[in-house]
């Protein structure tokens, strides 16, 4: 039997067994037919491998916002502090983002981690609108509508129907950051693809953009609102 924990999931159509790690779970993809003998033989020979991972992930786990108490808004760390009062709203004074839940709230963590997303949109949205509003007119573009969502692997999207979304994310990020992203979704307004009018197009507005680029690459797992 092998010393790893893992989880195993079998399928009739599957021909290989794969071994995935994902969150600290150790999971076993097999087709039906394999036993359950061959599989813990197979971890317990890898177990170097997975013990490597499994060490590789729990480094890259960041304390949850209740531990750090503190949050990034627009490129500045500000401390975070958490209270009960008599109705919830989260807001920026002196300084010190104030994250304040009803006290007949029950779950109470969840709740607050609705409330600063809430916080971060609106935060974002007061300077996209701003910033918008300026490229647009340097471009000569116009869009049809705006979304703020959390997305997990990109920053921004712009639909054909000239819809563009920006990561929620982004509100942790410096103002110039936001600029060049900004551009970027401009600009698939009229080049719905990453060709070299594109880019000319991008860095003609935002001259900076490999900086910006290499900023979003390398913070993008320090940035979360957990």
């Amino acid at each position: 039997m092998s010393s790893i924990l893992y989880e195993i999931k079998t399928s009739k159509k599957r021909k290989t067994v794969a071994i995935k790690i994902q969150k600290n779970q150790v999971t076993v993809y097999a087709p039906t037919y394999v036993s359950k003998h061959y599989l813990d033989e197979l971890v317990q020979s890898k177990s170097t491998w997975i013990s490597e991972q499994l060490h590789k992930q729990q480094a890259l786990i960041k304390p949850s916002i209740f531990m750090r108490q503190n949050m990034c808004l627009f490129g500045q760390e500000y401390p975070i502090r958490f209270s009960v009062s008599k109705q919830s709203r989260c807001f920026l004074l002196f300084n010190t983002i104030e994250v304040e839940t009803a006290a007949r709230v029950k779950t109470i963590e969840p709740f607050r981690i609705k409330q600063i997303q809430q916080f971060l949109a609106e935060q974002l949205q007061l300077y996209l609108a701003q910033r918008l509003a300026f490229y647009c007119q340097q471009m000569n573009l116009d869009y049809q509508g705006l979304k703020i969502q959390h997305y997990r692997r990109r920053w921004g999207s712009c639909s054909s129907k000239g819809v563009i979304s920006f990561n929620l994310l982004l509100a942790q990020t410096p103002h110039w950051v936001i600029d060049y992203v900004i551009v970027h979704e401009l600009a698939h307004l009229k080049h719905l693809n990453h060709s070299a009018l594109f880019w000319q197009l991008v860095e003609t507005h935002y001259p900076d953009r490999k900086k910006a680029e290499n900023w979003l690459k390398n913070r993008m797992f320090d940035l979360e609102v957990e």
